[in-house]
């Protein structure tokens, strides 16, 4: 099972100053399975019109790979940015550790995921 929370990205996007386009965001996020991490960074920063630093953070934030524990580890660079991002790292610790088989994708998104947590 893959497993993400919403509220990481919510944050995310809410302490870069990028919550207005969330929903174009999401949307191009959404694409990387099909068209890349190149052409999504492209749409990022051609259709969207973020500024490339920007882009480069959304791509570089969903980028985190590796063990849960790796993934975890590389969020917690990001803690104290927003609270919704902070709950949301709390929450896929607490998931996890219930859900061991469980696998972190940041790239899941609401009808893209096996398992998304949102706040309750």
């Amino acid at each position: 099972m893959r497993v993400n929370d919403a509220r990481l990205l919510a944050g995310f996007f809410n302490a870069n100053g990028m919550a207005a386009k969330s929903g174009e965001i999401l949307k191009a996020i959404s694409e990387i399975d099909s068209l890349g991490t190149e052409k999504v960074r492209r749409e990022l920063i051609d259709e969207i019109k973020m500024l490339p630093c920007k882009a480069e953070n959304v791509m570089d934030f969903i980028a985190v790979k590796g063990s849960n524990e790796d993934i975890l580890n590389g969020l917690e660079r990001y803690r104290g940015m927003d609270a919704l991002l902070d709950e949301g790292i709390d929450s896929l610790r607490a998931f996890l550790s219930e859900n061991p088989s469980a696998a972190i994708d940041l790239t899941l998104l609401p009808g893209k995921a096996e398992y998304l947590i949102t706040a309750e």
